[in-house]
């Protein structure tokens, strides 16, 4: 369940000396005040989306919101809403996902490093994630390397999809027929996207 939703923040409050409260008539008792309303998931602010005005009679109580303000109210009003700043940390969720994204970016390239490494000098026991010709996924082993090929065996199982994989990823799966490829074929099918994932102990 992923709870969400949005909460305020008080930021600043000023006393106006120049507006008269439109209740008791009262002159330089009025204070506006600012908060900073922000979107969170699990409690981890996002980011700010709105700073509401109010306004307060320290005399009578009478609070307006400011769509409910006298024209000078809101001049008031508005003054203070660009002299505040949302805080930082209100955008600490967007650093977090930013953070993420560059994580799994990074992550990807690495990824993709260590598979090339591992194709251009395989190793007996290495297993190939493939993509079949029926668009299923199913899995090779490494049994044996030569100068120009490298023999394996096969994965009896596939799975329609990829998550599939580790549930078929089992030695007593493996068919006891071998079977070899040229290096360079191999090179091939990674390159083309046949083969999708190299997994080395």
């Amino acid at each position: 369940m992923v709870i969400y939703g949005w909460k305020n923040v008080f930021l600043k409050s000023i006393k106006s000396n120049k507006v008269i409260c439109p209740n008791c008539s009262e002159k330089a008792t009025t204070l506006f005040s600012v908060s900073s309303q922000h979107a969170h998931v699990f409690w981890i602010p996002l980011f700010p989306y709105r700073k509401p005005i109010y306004s307060l009679c320290e005399n009578c109580n009478h609070a307006l919101k400011f769509r409910k303000m006298p024209e000078e109210f809101k001049q008031e009003g508005r003054l203070l809403k660009t002299e505040v700043k949302a805080p930082i940390w209100q955008y600490s969720g967007l650093g977090l996902i930013a953070i993420l994204i560059s994580w799994l970016i990074y992550s990807g390239q690495e990824n993709k490093r260590l598979n090339l490494d591992y194709i251009t000098t395989p190793q007996a026991g290495d297993i190939y994630e493939f993509k079949t010709q029926s668009n299923f996924y199913s899995t090779l082993m490494l049994t044996e390397i030569t100068k120009d090929s490298v023999i394996f065996r096969l994965n009896d199982y596939e799975t329609q999809k990829i998550s599939g994989i580790r549930d078929i990823e089992k030695t007593e799966n493996y068919s006891l027929d071998e079977y070899s490829l040229s290096r360079e074929e191999i090179k091939r099918m990674y390159d083309q996207g046949e083969i999708i994932d190299v997994n080395r102990e």
